[in-house]
């Protein structure tokens, strides 16, 4: 059932299919929604309880202001769970996503039985990146979200499969270009600030499980 809700101050929009011994939580990736998941949650409802949501300044989430961290995203699911009643949940996350369930790991350990980084990395910004997501910023102040939305979405594809899934690139590059300038600034400027989590990957007791792709663009398996 989708519905909105209003947690941590911030109206959104979530998914909970409301039955289910444990819980799951998907978060999705930048200039995506919850939608990506959407065969997944088909495959995995019959088993978990699965809650994913949109996160605030992307899909038809709000935004509340020029920066969104992961903590403040961490915060909000801790809301949304104590709002359904749910003590304990396995987190999954992709790409972005998977800085936001880190975060979450990280600062509610007593909440989560479980972390799933997809396509993701507990890495902090290095200085190139941040140069490069400054001038994706600047590249939105300036009318050109259109570029950024063309560009994105393909990366996240290995290069030989991107002609087998060009509907798929399609969908999310129309996804991009529907999402909120101010959201996108918003959770760039976010992930600029967000911190190392290599030691608490390194020494937490949490089951941890991590999936990366052999010919990923983004974070190759040097980084697994």
């Amino acid at each position: 059932m989708e519905k909105f809700v209003v947690a941590n101050n911030c109206t959104l929009r979530i998914l909970d299919t409301q039955t289910g011994d444990k819980t799951i939580v998907l978060v999705h990736g930048f200039l995506e929604s919850m939608e990506i998941f959407d065969t997944l949650v088909k495959q995995l409802k019959r088993e978990y309880r699965i809650i994913a949501l949109d996160v605030p300044g992307h899909g038809i989430s709000e935004v509340i202001g020029e920066c969104h961290t992961m903590e403040f995203i961490a915060d909000t699911i801790y809301d949304i769970l104590k709002q359904l009643s749910i003590d304990k949940c396995y987190v999954a996350g992709h790409s972005m996503g998977g800085y936001i369930t880190a975060a979450f790991a990280h600062k509610y350990p007593e909440s989560c039985e479980g972390l799933i980084m997809i396509h993701s990395i507990f890495d902090k910004d290095t200085e190139e990146r941040i140069n490069s997501r400054n001038r994706e910023i600047e590249s939105i102040k300036a009318g050109k979200k259109e570029l950024l939305a063309r560009v994105n979405p393909g990366k996240g594809f290995a290069d030989n499969n991107r002609k087998k899934y060009s509907e798929e690139i399609s969908n999310l590059e129309d996804q991009a270009i529907m999402t909120d300038d101010e959201g996108i600034i918003a959770l760039q400027n976010g992930m600029k600030q967000r911190e190392d989590l290599n030691e608490f990957a390194n020494t937490t007791k949490m089951p941890i499980l991590c999936f990366w792709g052999n010919y990923d663009e983004f974070f190759p398996l040097e980084y697994s």
